[in-house]
């Protein structure tokens, strides 16, 4: 029996649209006991009983105040759920309910991203990480793809601890149960190799003895044929980071949640995001689009502004302005001595010497280009690499007009901002109100209607059909992301 539909704020919004509201990034909560069920499915009796004793043992006790000081472990996360509201509570465990109320929310379609399954590309063992994947993606695909497809989907977990593992679980996901979302981590952990042999076990002492793979810039492996794969089986790159004790660096309160919290999801992403960038990810694949998720787009908007600063600064060419083989240096002496006087005569030479600049000075043949991989020939062409990111933004969050301001943005270019609701977790304690919340900056004369189109609509469709063509048919707004995405079809 279907329950009854109250009236809402959102609901009204919503009808008074003339386009759906498409959420990127809705979180549902895992039934373990039934995680379980696949879990034995997948690897047998025995690797149930082992995993779930392993599990308990990694995560270990809780951790009080004076143990945490003594380690400067940074406060985890506690009450992460809405508790108040009971439907609200329950809903993300229940995809029928959940489907129920989507017109409550004012909300035409979600794409469901797991909450228990941010975490399963940290487990270390391989056969572990293998086969709890494996169950978690079977289970989200029975319970809301196949039942709820029209108006729900939930993204297959995909492990980036190595290219092959991630290539496989991208196959298997897409082709046997039919995923049309991937969802990567933002990054991958790994031991700093000297201070491991050094000190074994100081991997585990987040984040001191560990460093951030973000799959480009620098990283350990080539996952240049992941993403080819991606672009081959027509899905996005979308990316969520998790509020994993330990990092960043820069969030280490011993006590307070908040101050480790704020920050947090932006810091994993713009990481990745720089990386995927200056390491040439969007121009060797630039019909991939990615998703940075949870995270807002004013950092982007920065990112996009300071990226141009640099490289007017330090291309190949720009860098003659700051090369010592160009300085005049008689030149300098003598206005050093002109203006400096006695305690300069002769010494000038020597500065350098007492507090050297030059911590990595150039070694020959290296390359000093920057941008090398970008291979950028004018500015323009930073902005044009940068169209291939959209970023989830959360409705509470002001700056997500920032996205559309084309008066700063560099180049004028708006930022692929896209409507993030994150029902389920603790920021949204009334799921009813979420499109109200995002809908106060056109009220507020901050977005316009067009902005709000793009913010709530438009981005997302182009996000995830721009890959796919047919990722919308069959779904409740099929008919309306056929005309956007005839307007902007997939890049040739």
């Amino acid at each position: 029996m279907s329950r009854a539909q109250p009236e809402t704020a959102s609901a009204r919004i919503r009808a008074r649209l003339d386009h759906p509201v498409i959420d990127c990034d809705a979180h549902l909560s895992e039934f373990l006991p039934s995680f379980v069920d696949y879990l034995r499915e997948e690897g047998g009796s025995d690797f149930v009983d082992g995993y779930l004793a392993r599990q308990r043992d990694s995560v270990g006790r809780p951790r009080d105040l004076e143990h945490r000081r003594a380690r400067r472990w940074r406060r985890g996360h506690w009450w992460e759920r809405p508790t108040l509201h009971v439907e609200d509570a329950v809903t993300p465990y229940l995809p029928k309910l959940m489907y129920e109320r989507l017109d409550e929310f004012g909300i035409d379609f979600s794409v469901v991203y797991p909450s228990f399954g941010l975490l399963l590309d940290a487990i270390r063992d391989d056969e572990d990480r293998r086969i709890a994947t494996r169950a978690l993606n079977r289970m989200h695909a029975e319970h809301y793809n196949h039942a709820h497809g029209d108006r729900l989907h939930v993204p297959a977990v995909i492990p980036m601890k190595r290219p092959a593992e991630a290539l496989d679980e991208l196959d298997h996901a897409v082709h046997e149960l039919g995923f049309k979302v991937a969802m990567f981590p933002a990054g991958v952990w790994r031991p700093i190799q000297a201070l491991y042999e050094r000190f074994p076990g100081i991997e585990d002492w987040r984040p001191d003895g560990v460093w951030l793979d973000a799959y480009g810039t620098d990283s350990e492996y080539d996952y240049d044929p992941v993403w080819q794969r991606c672009v081959d089986l027509g899905v996005a790159a979308t990316h969520h980071g998790v509020a994993a004790p330990g990092q960043p660096w820069g969030s280490r309160s011993i006590s307070n949640w908040t101050f480790n919290h704020i920050g947090n999801q932006p810091w994993q992403q713009s990481m990745l995001c720089k990386s995927l960038y200056l390491g040439g990810v969007t121009r060797r694949f630039p019909e991939l689009n990615f998703a940075f998720l949870e995270c807002g787009v004013a950092w982007a908007c920065t990112l996009l502004s300071d990226t141009v600063s640099h490289w007017e600064k330090r291309n190949p060419e720009a860098l003659a302005n700051v090369d010592p083989e160009n300085l005049d240096r008689e030149a300098a002496a003598k206005l050093m001595l002109e203006y400096g006087g006695a305690r300069f005569e002769g010494r000038s030479e020597e500065n350098p010497v007492c507090f050297p600049v030059e911590y990595d000075p150039p070694q020959p043949g290296e390359n000093l280009d920057d941008f090398a991989a970008m291979q950028i020939s004018r500015p323009e062409d930073l902005g044009e690499l940068f169209r291939r990111f959209y970023f989830g933004c959360e409705a509470d969050d002001r700056m997500n007009a920032t996205a559309f301001n084309t008066k700063v943005n560099r180049f004028g270019q708006r930022i692929n901002a896209i409507f993030s609701s994150d029902i389920g977790h603790f920021d949204v304690p009334d799921m009813t109100r979420v499109v109200e919340e995002a809908y106060e900056l056109v009220n507020d004369g901050a977005m316009s209607p067009q902005d709000f189109r793009d913010f709530s609509s438009d981005n997302t469709i182009r996000l995830h059909g721009q890959m796919n063509p047919d990722f919308w048919a069959g779904t409740s707004v099929a008919d309306y992301a056929r005309g956007v995405l005839r307007e902007q079809p997939r890049p040739s």
